[in-house]
């Protein structure tokens, strides 16, 4: 009976070859950057405007993003109001 023995990694090995394939060892995976995230809901398109000039105002202008969404035909659940 021949007996086949597995080949064998050293960590230095293994660590350098994930690397050149392009695989990432535990430790190295990027950890998700915390971000604050606010959701304001309106029942108007100018309070939605208010609140985005509100924000430009604010300190905190250079470094949050926003995106205002409305849409009442697509969004809204109420079907005497989506008419």
């Amino acid at each position: 009976e021949e007996l086949i023995v597995a080949e064998y990694e050293s960590d230095d090995e293994s660590k350098s070859q994930k690397r050149f394939f392009g695989e990432e060892d535990e430790e190295d995976e990027l950890v998700e950057e915390h971000v604050t995230k606010i959701y304001y809901c309106s029942r108007t398109h100018s309070q939605l405007a208010q609140f985005v000039h509100e924000v430009q105002k604010s300190p905190f202008s250079k470094s949050i993003s926003l995106v205002t969404l409305g849409s009442r035909q697509n969004l809204c659940i109420n079907e005497e109001v989506r008419r």
